[in-house]
């Protein structure tokens, strides 16, 4: 292995764990949760890699930008094909003790390497094997696109939107209004997040995975929704013109925003509600179109 380590580097006793709750549910729907919470552990979990050869790292470890990576393929009993990867360093030196090459990965990278391919993705610890899907792979890729979308965009404002809504204020036009919902559905808004002082309003909860500090627990947001609309703004500004108390938000892309607002049967969005420029979007046939 390229990293030569003494002692086991890795700890992935919650993977391990969650790899035998897959086995032991009930129900359909304690498997789909169970399924679920695999799936959200891996994501962020690192795993053990073998490689056919060695992969060009930078001086802190990181792969160097270009770097040919050759993933071990192997066939299963039943002539599936997959990527072996493994919860321990010490677990893939036992079964593969001939493997002079690897490297560590996580569960989201592994998946953007292998989401375009036919192979699944092996994960197996001592006592443990769970097979990964390239439609789960595809799912991770997205939420891990969610989340870096989330961080970059979390300080910003989405000035396309606004000048967009400005214009068309001043002009209510078709191509005006085409503007607005294309900057709606490329860009960012910042959803508010429910407080203490809604304890009876409408929201619409939104998984994101597992918090850091309780891998245990997914970490949930219920997003506020006012006389059937979900409240959207361009800035924690826009927002304050409307709820001046400093409230918490989440930001998150329009597409995002437009097809969980569906999923929970909520059509319509309002965009900086309390400004000179707010504008109501509906959701329709799969669409957003500015009302």
């Amino acid at each position: 292995m390229q990293q030569d380590m003494s002692e086991e580097p890795l700890k992935n006793i919650n993977l391990e764990s969650a790899i035998l709750g897959l086995k032991m549910t009930l129900t359909p729907e304690e498997g789909a949760d169970a399924r679920r919470h695999f799936l959200e552990l891996l994501r962020e979990s690192v795993l053990a890699v073998p490689t056919m050869s060695p992969v060009a790292t930078m001086e802190d470890g990181s792969i160097a930008p270009g770097a040919d990576i050759s993933l071990l393929i192997v066939t299963n009993e039943e002539g599936v094909s997959g990527v072996p990867t493994f919860t321990q360093l010490g677990f893939l030196r036992a079964v593969l003790p001939h493997m002079e090459h690897g490297m560590f990965l996580t569960g989201a990278q592994l998946s953007n390497i292998l989401g375009g391919s036919e192979h699944k993705l092996f994960v197996d610890g001592p006592d443990i094997h769970a097979e990964v899907q390239v439609e789960e792979m595809q799912m991770m890729i997205q939420a891990t696109q969610l989340m870096e979308q989330m961080q970059q965009q979390a300080a910003g404002s989405n000035e396309r939107l606004e000048i967009a809504l400005a214009v068309l204020a001043g002009e209510d036009i078709s191509d005006n209004r085409d503007a607005v919902m294309t900057a709606f559905l490329e860009e960012f808004s910042r959803v508010p997040i429910a407080g203490d002082q809604d304890e009876d309003a409408d929201c619409i909860v939104l998984s994101t995975g597992a918090a850091e500090n309780n891998p245990e627990t997914p970490q949930e947001l219920e997003m506020l929704t006012q006389e059937g609309s979900l409240l959207c703004f361009t800035s924690e500004d826009a927002m304050r013109v409307w709820d001046p108390t400093g409230r918490t938000s989440v930001v998150l892309p329009g597409p995002i925003i437009a097809q969980v607002a569906a999923q929970a049967e909520v059509h319509s969005l309002l965009i900086n509600k309390g400004s000179a420029n707010q504008r109501a979007l509906r959701i329709a046939d799969g669409r957003v179109e500015v009302v």
